[in-house]
């Protein structure tokens, strides 16, 4: 039986070499080593904004093919029963756990594309996707998270309702890698003491530049990537 893996990528707003760079990190280096089927995913994309600013366009299947790394992704949305019906879930890169993110992808989704009415409503649906708020723990435990980070979360947001939905997200998958110390810590919090949240490094500096990384521990890396916007 062939195994299917399901991966969710963050959509930028416009063109980003730094988004692009995370996203060809899994497809050009972790997806080879892997076996079975991969389906890309994004929860909204900018090309279903009433501006696109650039970057994506649909396609005639209503997949969204992104100019920068020419990946096609498939719409989360109204399709999560079988985002999570795959034999693993990840959870890549950039700020999909961040409680600032949930509110931005509730901004994108009402305002920006028009697609939900309400600010509880979207962002509602924005968590059910990004942290899986409504989903039974045995689905949970197996997803796995790489490369997010939540270090512009503040105090006021673990107080509420993120707070609750986070510590059950972070305790229930498989396994959490996170690109900084603190978010590590932080994530390491809601889960066994047995199996920790990991440091690991940020998704961006996986994907090779001309030749293999350099072995040399001795060397620091700095990535610079931004929006033209």
């Amino acid at each position: 039986m062939s195994t299917r893996i399901n991966v969710l990528f963050a959509a930028p707003n416009g063109p980003n070499p730094g988004m692009a760079s995370v996203d060809l990190a899994f497809h050009e280096v972790i997806a080879p080593l892997l076996t079975g089927e991969i389906g890309y995913w994004r929860l909204v994309d900018q090309s279903e904004w009433l501006n696109p600013p650039g970057g994506s366009r649909q396609d005639e299947s209503g997949n969204f093919v992104d100019a920068d790394t020419g990946m096609s992704y498939r719409c989360l949305r109204g399709h999560l029963d079988e985002f999570l019906a795959g034999d693993a879930v990840v959870y890549w890169g950039d700020f999909l756990h961040l409680a600032v993110y949930q509110r931005q992808m509730g901004h994108v989704l009402r305002e920006r594309c028009e697609l939900i009415r309400g600010v509880e409503a979207s962002e509602r649906l924005a968590e059910r996707h990004l942290l899986l708020c409504d989903t039974p723990r045995e689905v949970l435990a197996k997803v796995v998270t790489y490369g997010t980070t939540l270090a512009f979360n503040s105090a006021h947001d673990y107080a509420g309702h993120y707070g609750e939905a986070a510590s059950r997200f972070f305790g229930g998958v498989h396994r959490a890698w996170l690109r900084d110390p603190y978010s590590a810590f932080i994530a390491s919090t809601h889960r066994p003491a047995t199996d920790p949240a990991i440091k690991a490094p940020d998704a961006a500096f996986l994907l090779p530049q001309g030749g293999p990384p350099a072995s040399d521990s001795s060397r620091l890396g700095v990535f610079l990537g931004r929006s033209n916007l």
